[in-house]
């Protein structure tokens, strides 16, 4: 299956637009930007400002791989040639590196 979405990896860092100004942004793996994340406020338990375009930016970049899981556990949920424990093995194994991506636990 092609995916409808641009291909992964998706990688996102605080880089200079055309502009000259600094956003934080998400890219393919040529570099091209996905998108830029807007700097959306909120306070936190400390009562200052602060953002989470960071978190934000690490959960979008992460799409793909978590695609690639949801893409995958359906392709061999009915493949009778891939035991229940094979497959639970190896859909953990992929869940657990795409989720420690988007969280920023991925090297």
């Amino acid at each position: 299956m092609t995916a409808p979405w641009t291909p992964g990896p998706w990688s996102h860092a605080h880089r200079m637009k055309a502009n000259g100004m600094y956003s934080t942004q998400v890219f393919d793996a040529d570099g091209q930007t996905i998108c830029h994340l807007a700097w959306h406020t909120r306070t936190n338990s400390e009562g200052r400002a602060c953002t989470d375009r960071e978190e934000n930016a690490r959960f979008i970049a992460a799409a793909p791989d978590l695609a690639e899981v949801a893409i995958w556990a359906d392709r061999n949920a009915d493949n009778q040639e891939i035991s229940h424990e094979d497959f639970r093995v190896e859909i953990t194994i992929m869940l657990r590196a795409a989720l420690a991506k988007a969280k920023g636990e991925a090297a």
